[in-house]
Formats: C-alpha cells, structure tokens, sequence
C-alpha cells in the first residue's frame, strides 16, 4: 500500500549570494543535527568552497537555529559556530555528543614522501590523483586516523581525540607536496543496538589483489566504542559494466552512501554512482541481513541522485531524499526497504531559461547548466513517530528585489494515516 505523505510549503532558513556570484561550493551542501538538550533544532551551510584546500577547515559552515520544529529560523553569530556545531553533534547514549572530523592538508617535503601507490589523471580536476600506502608513510608526518571531536551536556567540556582506524590497504590522498590527513566522508549513523556507522567513500586499492582502483570505492566503518576507534567492516567496490550501465567508465564508482536500519533488522544503503552536465549517472541501493559485514549486489534505485538521505520513522516507514537534476522524497513501508513509492519531485529537472547566461564561475572549466537549480544534497531528522524535518538548497528563490539567491529551505514531511 502506498505511503501518503503529506509535505508542508517551503520555509527559508537563509538566502546567500546568487549563483553567478559565487559558482559552485558556496552556501550549499546542507546538514541538519540530533535535537539539543533543549528541542532546538540546528541547521547548517557550507560557507567554503568544494575543494581539498577547504575541507578541514574551521567555521567553514554557517549555524542557523529553530525552537519551533523549524516553523521559524534564526541566524547566529558566528562565534557561536563551533559550540553549535557540537550542541547539535550526533548523540550517543551516554548522553555524549561527537563529530568526526579531519585536519587541513599537511605540507610535507617531496623527498620525505615514499614512492606513490597509485597515479591516476583526474580529469574532473586535470591533476594528477596520487595515493600513498598508509603503511609507506611515517606516522609523524600525518595521523592515519580520524579526529572525534567530544562534547559533554552536563559539563560543557568538549575535547579533540585522535581515533583510530583499522582499515587493512588503507591509502591516504595527496600530491607531490601534501598530504591528506584521512577526511571522513560520508554519514555516521546509530544503529539500534548502540553500535556507530559511518560510510565513507575513496579512490583506493582493489580489495582483492590491491590493483590501483580508478573509481571510488564505498567503505562501511563500524565502531562498538563510541568512536575510540573504528573499524572496516565492508566494502563495495564499482566493477564497470556497460550491459547495466552504458556509460560506465565514465562514472565516479560508488560513494556518498547512507544507511537505514530497517524494521525487519536488515541495512538498507544508498549509494551514489556519479553526476556529469552530459550524462546522468543511476542511483543503486544494496541490503545486508549480517550487520553490515556484507551486502547484496547494488541495484538500480532511480535514474539519478546524489548525496542521498535516508531517514526511518518508528510508525515503520523509511524516507529517502536525493537530486541533481530536480529533487525528490520518496518512502517506503516495506520491512525490507526493497518496494518503493513512486518519487515525489519537489524540484523540476529542467534546466532553467537563463542559465546558459551565465558565464563559468572561477574553477569551473564550463558552465554547469543543471546544477544551477540546486547542489541536490540534503538532510532529514525525525521530528516524531510520523513526522521528519528535510533541508536542501534552491538556487532559484528571489530576494525582495527580485534577484534569485541560493537558499536554504526545510519543510515537513509527515505520513497521514
């Protein structure tokens, strides 16, 4: 049977700077958090650009806050940033609160680096893609792990802890002159019986005979310590198949992944494959019945999405958000996860009238036509047993002069009996 929904009218958090302004990157990429101790619900902007150069850095997203179940939001000042980023941080059930985090790259002197992994052109950045073997590097030039970030509610202490990462084949991203410390990319998720995931995805080494791998790779991490360390429980490499997919070599692989634990006690994932002006790239899912040790052989979800949110309500239905081009909900009562409603489009797929005016912003080697409407990432969190709050991005929404700015928007999306 099918899952009504009934989905509320846009609500504007904030207005940025306009598209032809700023390009791509800025203002964008939006992330909701666990409620406060108090109810109140954060929502949060990048503020930097899409690059390795900014990722890591501090106060790189702008905070908004809402104290009526996001009916009304309010800015806060930017000192107030780096407390809100852990007021609203994911809550264990210890009461802590923890992000993972990652540090800005690391200049190290070429003569100090070991001989590269892997050496790949990247032509969506037209430099080389180089990997180094973790076990080739010092461990006094970069921490091959990941940084939690620690709050405690009751006493206000907040601290910085260097987890650590089992993950066999492990490389770490750089270039002649860098390194990357590990960025952990993706979704971290409390499963009902307290363990952490956390998804992230790579370009890495083929997990059966360490081949250089050209595509990104999806990794599922599973911590049992409240993140004191983690470990690689499963990895779903992309295997090109033109029979299923014609473009194929042309994808990105696997990535950006979230994961829902379903009513039946099985893991339900999404999981991105790539987006291009020319082409659209499908979006797979995947079960798996064994706690994430494994998981089915991914299937075609839709015809495309990117960054895709999951979201399970305790009334059974599971919600999933995703686009570029357009946006869309869709839900599902099925135990399993594996029958779908047909998708519900919150934002159209086509291209708008004045986009091919716009000229390439700085570091865009061409016009990115269909990702002016919005970036297609988004965030949900479970408001009751019925009800979720969404977040995403509309580049299209006017100011009261009429210009259209890249907007942060949230609406409620509620299952009807």
């Amino acid at each position: 049977m099918a899952v009504r929904l009934k989905i509320s009218d846009p609500v504007i958090i904030a207005q940025g700077p306009r598209y032809k302004d700023v390009g791509w990157g800025e203002f964008q990429f939006p992330l909701l958090g666990d409620r406060a101790e108090d109810g109140a619900i954060y929502a949060s902007v990048q503020i930097t650009e899409d690059s390795g150069e900014a990722y890591g850095a501090r106060l790189g997203r702008a905070f908004f806050i809402s104290k009526d179940e996001g009916e009304h939001w309010e800015a806060l000042p930017k000192e107030e940033w780096a407390a809100a980023s852990m007021r609203q941080a994911m809550r264990l059930p210890n009461g802590e609160r923890i992000k993972l985090d990652s540090a800005p790259i690391v200049r190290v002197a070429p003569e100090n680096l070991p001989a590269p992994a892997s050496v790949l052109y990247g032509p969506e950045s037209g430099r080389d893609r180089v990997l180094y073997r973790a076990s080739d590097i010092p461990d006094s030039l970069v921490h091959k792990g990941w940084y939690v970030d620690r709050y405690d509610p009751k006493t206000g202490e907040m601290s910085r802890e260097q987890a650590k990462l089992d993950w066999p084949n492990m490389c770490i991203g750089g270039g002649r002159d860098y390194l990357f410390s590990p960025w952990p990319i993706g979704r971290m998720r409390l499963s009902p019986d307290g363990t952490l995931f956390h998804t992230h995805y790579g370009r890495g080494l083929y997990p059966e005979n360490s081949a250089p791998d050209l595509f990104f790779q999806q990794y599922y991490f599973k911590s049992e310590d409240a993140a004191h360390s983690w470990s690689l429980v499963c990895t779903i490499p992309f295997v090109p198949d033109v029979r299923k997919m014609p473009r194929a070599y042309f994808a990105e692989g696997f990535c950006e992944a979230d994961v829902a634990f379903m009513p039946d006690g099985s893991i339900f994932t999404l999981l991105r494959t790539g987006y291009s002006l020319d082409m659209q790239f499908p979006m797979y899912y995947a079960r798996s019945t064994d706690g994430g040790k494994s998981f089915s052989e991914p299937q075609i979800f839709d015809r495309l999405g990117v960054w895709p949110t999951l979201c399970s309500l305790s009334c059974g239905v599971t919600l999933a958000s995703y686009g570029r081009p357009g946006f869309f909900i869709r839900a599902t009562d099925a135990r399993d996860g594996l029958v779908w409603d047909d998708p519900i489009e919150l934002l159209s797929t086509e291209v708008k009238p004045d986009a091919r005016e716009i000229p390439p912003c700085p570091g865009e080697s061409r016009a990115p036509f269909e990702w002016r409407s919005g970036c297609g990432y988004s965030d949900m969190i479970p408001l009751d047993a019925h009800s979720a709050l969404l977040v995403y991005t509309d580049f299209y929404v006017p100011d009261e002069n009429g210009e259209n700015r890249k907007t942060l928007l949230c609406r409620k999306i509620a299952v009807e009996e």
